[in-house]
């Protein structure tokens, strides 16, 4: 069998990509769930002790969860100032439900992708198919409230 390396590269390059939206995006559930976003929407550049403050985080998984939108790209991170912003573009897309560019919805559906793995491979070996009903409750709770922001 041959390989060609470039292409093998190119793969691995997207494969990590994925992994990195992967990884990412349980921490965009939390930062909803939890009003992380909300609570940095127009509030400024904010050190990861004021954030840990703001939102009642202990400062470790504050520290870590900042580091992590800000190397996703969700957050601006100041190296000098040791400062992290939610810029006004990320909080419409991040922490105002009311805002037709709202994501938050759209993590909950996929979610539901995740934990009806199961149901979905049952389905593709039995062909018994998955019925709207059967599915995570995220899938209706996201659906709701991705589509609601654009009614």
């Amino acid at each position: 069998m041959q390989i060609d390396e470039d292409k093998l590269n190119a793969l691995l390059e997207r494969m990590g990509a994925e992994f990195g939206a992967l990884a990412g995006a349980p921490l965009v559930i939390l930062g909803d769930r939890l009003g992380l976003y909300k609570a940095m929407a127009g509030a400024g550049p904010l050190t990861a002790d004021q954030f840990s403050e703001k939102t009642q985080l202990r400062l470790r998984y504050a520290l870590e969860w900042l580091n992590a939108q800000a190397a996703g790209h969700f957050v601006e991170y100041d190296p000098e100032a040791q400062t992290y912003t939610l810029s006004n573009e990320a909080a419409l897309v991040l922490a105002d439900d009311t805002s037709p560019a709202f994501m938050g919805g759209g993590f909950e559906v996929l979610m539901s992708m995740f934990l009806d793995i199961d149901k979905v491979q049952k389905a593709f070996r039995h062909g018994t198919g998955l019925g709207w009903h059967e599915h995570h409750p995220s899938l209706f709770s996201g659906t709701e409230r991705f589509f609601e922001a654009r009614a």
